[in-house]
């Protein structure tokens, strides 16, 4: 099981406190950004020295609720873009020990659509240029997926580990909730194997913060998920969304799911971390992965 090598590597990796350095060429960032994949960035390239590791595709479906609020011209434009998460991994010769390192230099998401043989990344700006064919309805889609990408915000990171957070609409009991996904990646140092956990944190009225899962889902690198969308035929008007709750995710990403301990859940909502409480979350997330081996 590849719980046990992965859980390991955390306890290892946190102790560094290293940076790759590598930057985003082109990209305009702040300090808590997430990056933007460039458009035309081929996913699941194996030469590429950036973005080169694919942690994530999630390629959306209409399939539940009142479906029958959407065109069947919509319904097929949301399946055409694939949410994409790549990581940029450089392998390195560690002077201390003489031997081979691996570092998290980046992750960066966006999304890609099928062209050719190839899924590339696609932004609006370039979708003549890429000549992506969408219509009205694609090309405004497309420009809402990308202001949803720029809500994203980066939590804490290391030398091995990236946590960010991207706010997530959720169809729980029967309604459309939000909440936030908080994604934690991390490489082993030696080996350059990679993983990420995903959890839901709800914020109540007064700004406090809690975990909304009722486990951690531990989701394999190069996962492509079937992304399955709920409908709000009640936050429509005239077949348009009134707002962003309109659609709701069902579940996370498949994978499989670790028990929380009591630890785990004190830290794991936290707003921002430092060195040690970055470390103790670590730990405590290992330690949960154990029900994994």
């Amino acid at each position: 099981m590849l719980a046990k090598p992965i859980a390991w590597g955390i306890l290892l990796v946190i102790l560094g406190s290293g940076f790759c350095g590598r930057s985003t060429a082109g990209q305009e960032r702040t300090a808590k950004s997430v990056a933007i994949l460039p458009a035309g960035t081929v996913i699941g390239s194996k030469s590429a020295k950036q973005w080169n590791r694919t942690l994530l595709l999630a390629k959306p479906r209409i399939s539940s609720g009142d479906v029958e609020t959407l065109s069947e011209d919509v319904r097929k434009t949301v399946s055409s873009f694939v949410l994409s998460i790549l990581a940029t991994i450089e392998g390195y010769d560690d002077a201390a020990s003489g031997q081979k390192r691996y570092r998290l230099c980046d992750v960066g998401i966006g999304y890609a659509m099928q062209q050719d043989d190839k899924l590339l990344t696609v932004s609006s700006a370039k979708q003549s240029e890429m000549k992506l064919g969408l219509n009205i309805v694609g090309s405004q889609m497309l420009r809402t997926n990308e202001q949803q990408l720029k809500t994203a915000r980066m939590i804490a990171r290391t030398s091995t580990i990236y946590m960010f957070d991207t706010p997530s609409i959720m169809f729980l009991g029967g309604k459309h909730v939000k909440l936030i996904t908080r994604h934690f990646i991390w490489v082993d140092s030696k080996s350059g194997s990679s993983s990420m956990l995903l959890w839901l944190v709800a914020e109540d009225k007064n700004g406090n913060w809690r975990v909304a899962s009722k486990s951690l889902q531990w989701v394999p690198t190069g996962t492509q998920e079937d992304r399955k969308v709920h409908v709000d035929g009640d936050q429509f008007f005239l077949g348009i969304p009134k707002n962003e709750r309109a659609f709701a995710l069902e579940s996370l990403p498949p994978g499989k799911a670790a028990e929380w301990s009591s630890e785990a859940i004190r830290l794991a909502s936290r707003q921002s971390y430092d060195a040690q409480s970055l470390r103790s979350l670590a730990l405590a997330l290992n330690a949960c992965l154990q029900s994994l081996r």
